[in-house]
């Protein structure tokens, strides 16, 4: 077994490899560790289980190069650390530095700085492990074994159709990270970018990034190697976390995020992974989910008009009317009415015609059609600047699974309304759903292949009617556009 600690920064140190680590890594990676395992000013500590058998008290590690959480006494972190050729892992319960090349506990300075850094935090005992979870199989209190058995169920029932529906695996939940997994399913069901990370639109073994700390594109490059593998247990898409944590600091730690959040700060990472940089990007997110809103805003003085031209990634929709006169949408094309309706600006803007501040009116309509349409529903309405001021706008929207027309939201300046009728038909491929409260509520996802309909709840994976999907109450829906 190992022995005692060699000392990385004395002149006769044994261990060659946690400089190299450091330097290719940054100790970047090792705060982002800490703040997630020692929590935060906003997230207090949690006790860190092993991801694979989701005991405390088995020696458990941290592997330092993606967030990782293994036992010693079942060689969990072992079997990753030869698996995934990661070789820097924290003891939890000692705070020692262990590498697996050397196969010895190290000290070195700066990762010992960064943990004084974090409050010098006391090795856990058994009452605190008792009483907190940092890692489950799931979002609910369900045996992680009992989540396998339902996911080989239904593959076995599917297998025996053989109707191609590979892809159609769990997540398990890191801790709080249903927000994660249902906006990963939501694009590994995406035609459009499923067809490109499979058809090795992004190989991460060729990226020129390869080596470093981050490379969104090549974590979800890995995402989609790991759904459509074959295997049909669960997986933890625990180095994706870490990418995104690296990405978008303000996402990182063990607490519920909204989905909708997480979405836009990963389009943004793929965006500037895949060759994003000019106006006119033509990078993978932006041909699949871009588009571009038509403005027009109109001096209510002498009518003259305005146009301007915003991208479009997504559309968000209020679920409340703006106006008093009109009726509380009740279903999506209410709320997409609402969103083209003429909305009366409140400050005024200087007309050039006539030559002084005038108020006005704006009004959006779409110049040009994405591939996938996204459509957010801001069920969640923020009163001060935390989540614990917001409130959540329960109320039933009903949407159409095939066949959404938005030819009447095109702009009539569009070059699309000479295109054919089936240009402007939608149909519906995924669905992602927040039940609960917002302090208190949990994301699932459902996923259209082919004609048949699956939930998505973290590991389990279940065959779901129509009917269910109509009767969700919606957060964001895709949909793709149809062939006439």
């Amino acid at each position: 077994g190992p022995g005692a600690l060699i000392m990385a920064n004395s002149p006769t140190a044994r261990c060659p490899h946690i400089a190299p680590f450091l330097s290719s890594n940054g100790i970047s990676n090792l705060d982002i560790m800490f703040k997630a395992i020692f929590g935060t000013t906003e997230s207090k500590a949690r006790a860190p289980r092993c991801m694979v058998c989701h005991l405390h008290s088995n020696r458990v590690h941290a592997c330092l190069e993606c967030v990782f959480i293994g036992c010693w006494h079942e060689d969990h972190i072992q079997n990753h650390a030869r698996t995934q050729h990661h070789f820097i892992a924290l003891d939890l319960r000692r705070f020692h530095v262990f590498c697996f090349h050397c196969n010895d506990y190290i000290y070195d300075e700066s990762v010992d700085a960064a943990i004084s850094s974090h409050a010098k935090p006391r090795p856990l005992t058994q009452r605190q492990t008792e009483s907190h979870n940092l890692i489950v199989a799931d979002g609910s209190n369900n045996d992680a074994l009992e989540a396998q058995r339902n996911v080989a169920l239904w593959h076995y029932t599917l297998k025996r159709d053989r109707s191609g529906l590979r892809g159609l695996r769990g997540m398990l939940n890191l801790g709080n990270t249903c927000f994660m997994n249902v906006v990963l399913q939501s694009l590994v069901h995406n035609p459009m970018i499923r067809n490109f990370f499979l058809e090795d639109g992004h190989n991460r073994q060729q990226c020129s990034a390869h080596g470093d700390a981050l490379c969104l594109a090549c974590d979800m490059d890995l995402i989609f190697e790991s759904a459509f593998h074959g295997e049909t247990e669960p997986y933890a898409p625990h180095q994706f976390l870490c990418a995104m944590w690296s990405h978008a600091s303000h996402l990182a730690g063990y607490e519920q995020q909204d989905a909708h959040e997480f979405l836009i700060s990963l389009l943004d990472g793929l965006h500037l992974r895949c060759g994003g940089t000019s106006s006119s990007c033509q990078c993978v997110v932006h041909r699949t989910f871009g588009g571009l809103f038509r403005s027009v805003v109109t001096c209510l003085r002498c009518l003259s008009t305005y146009t301007a031209f915003d991208p479009l990634l997504e559309i968000a929709v209020d679920l409340t009317s703006m106006h008093a006169s009109i009726l509380e949408p009740q279903t999506l094309l209410d709320c997409l009415d609402g969103f083209t309706q003429p909305e009366r600006l409140a400050d005024k803007f200087l007309c050039h015609h006539c030559k002084s501040h005038q108020f006005s009116t704006k009004q959006l309509s779409i110049q040009t059609l994405p591939v996938v349409l996204t459509i957010h529903l801001k069920r969640f309405k923020h009163l001060g600047t935390s989540q614990a001021q917001s409130t959540k706008l329960a109320n039933y929207i009903s949407f159409p699974i095939d066949d959404l027309d938005l030819s009447r939201y095109v702009s009539s300046s569009s070059p699309n309304v000479k295109v054919r009728f089936g240009e402007y038909v939608y149909n519906l491929f995924a669905v992602v759903e927040h039940k609960g409260s917002t302090d208190t509520g949990h994301y699932i996802a459902y996923v259209r292949r082919h004609s048949q309909w699956f939930k998505c709840d973290d590991a389990k994976i279940t065959r779901r009617t129509e009917r269910e999907v109509l009767s969700s109450q919606a957060y964001m829906l895709f949909y793709i556009r149809g062939q006439s």
